[in-house]
């Protein structure tokens, strides 16, 4: 049953916003997922499902991405390493907040702030 699908996201779009989905065009429930978006020249005329490159789709004018609080944890052993940041970067700290972008999908799990930037160095 469709219903009892563990990959299920939301049942709203208020779900998906609760999950930190808040792009200023978009933002829904559909097909159980959640997505948000933003209007982009690039998608002028484009169809739905264009492809970007960089992680995006276009929709109706909009770059869209899917999003939300949903991603299974990292399963990966930390280093221990969580003070140190890389020449030109601040690490600000161990529980002090996070930020969630969508180059969080592309990066994913690092053992230490040094490991994290080399990634999003690529």
């Amino acid at each position: 049953d469709d219903d009892d699908d563990d990959d299920d996201q939301c049942e709203s779009d208020d779900d998906c916003a609760a999950q930190g989905c808040d792009q200023p065009d978009y933002v829904g429930c559909w097909e159980n997922k959640c997505y948000e978006g933003t209007y982009d020249d690039r998608c002028n005329g484009r169809e739905c499902g264009f492809d970007l490159g960089d992680g995006g789709w276009c929709c109706d004018g909009r770059r869209d991405v899917s999003c939300g609080d949903f991603d299974e944890e990292c399963d990966i052993e930390t280093s221990g390493d969580r003070s140190s940041s890389p020449s030109g970067t601040t690490n600000h700290g161990a529980g002090k907040g996070w930020c969630y972008s969508s180059l969080d999908d592309h990066v994913g799990c690092a053992a230490s702030p040094g490991d994290c930037w080399a990634m999003c160095l690529g």
